[in-house]
């Protein structure tokens, strides 16, 4: 299945805005935006700490601000 742009743009967003955002807890990270919703689902091998969960929403702001007609989240 070829990556089209929106695909494209969304994987750069999540690269820049997880850039030292990223500690050794985190074991992998879902994302899609279908129609103007935003999933976002973070893996974490043991309980997140608070500062790991404040990261994570720094990271979530960065990217939907860069696509300004996602209206929601999961």
């Amino acid at each position: 299945m070829p990556i089209c742009n929106r695909d494209l743009s969304l994987i750069l967003s999540a690269q820049r805005a997880l850039f030292n955002r990223v500690t050794k807890n985190v074991k992998a990270i879902y994302s899609t935006i279908v129609g103007d919703k935003l999933t976002w689902i973070v893996y974490y091998d043991t309980e997140p700490t608070e500062d790991e969960i404040e990261l994570q929403r720094i990271a979530t702001t960065e990217i939907v601000c860069d696509f300004p007609e996602i209206m929601s989240m999961d």
